[in-house]
């Protein structure tokens, strides 16, 4: 008999998910599992889950490894396309991944400016022939990194800037531009 503890693949992931949606720990006690939406990536998917007992969603962007602005930029497109679908639905926004490093910590804090967001570390046991998986909140770590808080709030801007203006989530822009290195981006 085999023992060797099975590989974590998004497949393996999106199973554990269907079968027990709370593993992924959005705050929910009882979620109910919408749908998973596969992404062309084969370590990536998003997950929708509502809560049962007052009906809010939560966008879920799920991806193995470590996590990537980009992650957060796909949980904020999906965040504002299911708020478009439900407008008078409460909704949240969530990435998961095996790592969050600082910097996607502090992009994640710095979209809940805008979106409530939150960054959920993926927590993986392999026990005898199968896999433990839950999920824990990240926050970023004290210490600022100015040049990665300006990047992090260009791509957010940037990502504002392309939604549809009839979006409630465009008018969150405020105020002049970052700036880099004196000069304001064109």
């Amino acid at each position: 008999m085999d023992t060797t503890p099975p590989q974590l693949d998004a497949a393996t992931l999106a199973q554990h998910i269907e079968r027990t949606p709370a593993l992924i720990g959005v705050g929910i006690t009882a979620p109910v599992l919408e749908r998973i939406i596969r992404h062309p990536e084969p370590d990536r998917f998003a997950v929708l889950l509502a809560d049962p007992d007052d009906g809010a969603r939560h966008v879920v962007e799920v991806q193995l490894g470590e996590a990537d602005e980009d992650q957060v930029l796909r949980a904020l497109s999906h965040w504002a396309v299911e708020r478009q679908r439900l407008p008078d639905v409460e909704h949240h926004a969530a990435i998961v991944a095996e790592a969050i490093p600082p910097h996607v910590a502090r992009a994640v804090a710095l979209a809940r400016r805008i979106a409530p967001i939150e960054a959920l570390e993926l927590e993986i046991e392999r026990l005898e022939g199968s896999l433990a998986v839950h999920a824990g909140p990240v926050e970023p770590p004290a210490g600022a990194d100015p040049e990665a808080e300006l990047a992090s709030a260009l791509r957010l801007r940037r990502f504002l800037e392309s939604l549809d203006p009839s979006d409630p989530l465009a008018t969150r822009l405020m105020g002049p531009r970052p700036t880099t290195l004196g000069h304001r981006e064109g």
